[in-house]
């Protein structure tokens, strides 16, 4: 019995495949595992330095290729491939820091992953007010993330009236330069660590801000911004304007007119809108909830839709998208993508179009 190919081979072979039949080497009839060793060597040519690829694979899980170099923000259910050189999570909200997958790409055999960053309160989640964890046992607290894989990044573009941070707000990975900046819905430690234990424990004392983060890649000169659950702009983003190609944002959470002054104040070349769901057959997320119900209807219903995926989501995010594609046409142009589908960006963003419907 052959082996299962892992999912990159299959897609090799399958090129391979299909470049031996076009040349003329293969027959429609031949055996699938006739191609040869020649084309498999094309097949696994490495991608191009200066390519970029984004895919979008719902809620606000975005994946970016930089030539070789792959990378992850808020991974929820997809993907789940161990592919990534460094994981990004903004918060510790279960469909962004979502332990279940994220034990899935950070496996030991792994030569590839470098380092999670994420938000302190990804690395405390057991102990905060948030909603982080909906199953029957306690969170990990990413404990089975290597201690020096682990970094807590803290924002560089901030508001006016955050206290210092305590941690690093910048660094260079590889090719990338990695700047955190403010986002949004900060947690707080449950009340039984509050008050006298917050004053002894010095590990749950200060700010918790949950992050967004801005990634350049030196090769290139390309930047993505990836906002997390950000639900207000704030002046200090005018720092980021002309440091932002593609800023993916999500599609509810901050209102019409704080989405205005975000663009505005940071002038991205593309903003890509996430954080919503559409039921349409082969979307990456699975909906294990009655489409109809009430999340809201009692607590246990809120906690069976969470472990069935569901997340907030605008109720009709075509609509959504065409409204704010023209509300922002100003500042920016809005690209909706399709999820789970593999784009290239193309040198000049202006040529780049995304899913049209």
């Amino acid at each position: 019995m052959v082996a299962p190919l892992d999912r990159r081979r299959f897609l090799q072979r399958t090129a391979a495949y299909g470049a031996a039949l076009s040349a003329g080497r293969l027959s429609a009839s031949a055996p699938f595992r006739s191609v040869s060793a020649a084309d498999l060597a094309i097949a696994d040519r490495p991608f191009p330095t200066k390519q970029i690829r984004v895919t979008w694979w719902g809620g606000m899980s975005v994946e970016v290729n930089f030539g070789e170099l792959n990378i992850v923000f808020d991974p929820y259910v997809e993907p789940h491939e161990p592919k990534f050189d460094y994981i990004f999570c903004s918060h510790d909200h279960y469909d962004h820091c979502h332990e279940e997958t994220l034990r899935k790409l950070i496996v030991p055999s792994s030569t590839r992953f470098k380092m999670l960053i994420a938000s302190r309160g990804c690395f405390y989640a057991s102990r905060l007010e948030s909603p982080n964890n909906w199953g029957p046992t306690m969170l990990n607290d990413l404990q089975f993330v290597p201690r020096d894989k682990c970094l807590a990044l803290y924002p560089k573009y901030r508001r006016a009236d955050d206290p210092p941070f305590r941690g690093p707000v910048a660094l260079t990975a590889d090719r990338l330069q990695i700047e955190g900046f403010r986002s949004g819905e900060d947690p707080h430690p449950r009340a039984m660590f509050n008050g006298h234990l917050e004053l002894k424990f010095a590990e749950l004392s200060g700010a918790w801000p949950n992050m967004g983060y801005l990634v350049t890649d030196t090769v290139t000169g390309r930047s993505i911004a990836h906002t997390g659950d950000i639900q207000s702009s704030f002046p200090g983003m005018l720092q980021m304007r002309g440091k932002v190609d593609v800023l993916f944002y999500p599609l509810g959470k901050l209102s019409l007119e704080e989405k205005i002054k975000m663009v505005d104040y940071i002038r991205p070349k593309l903003a890509i809108p996430t954080h919503y769901r559409l039921f349409e057959p082969h979307f990456p997320i699975p909906a294990d909830f009655p489409q109809d119900g009430d999340p809201y209807e009692s607590p246990e219903t809120l906690r069976q839709f969470c472990l069935g995926h569901w997340y907030p989501s605008p109720k009709d995010p075509p609509k959504e998208i065409a409204e704010q594609r023209e509300k922002l046409a100003l500042y920016t142009r809005v690209v909706e993508l399709r999820a789970g589908k593999q784009y290239v960006l193309p040198s000049d963003l202006d040529e780049f179009r995304g899913r049209q419907r």
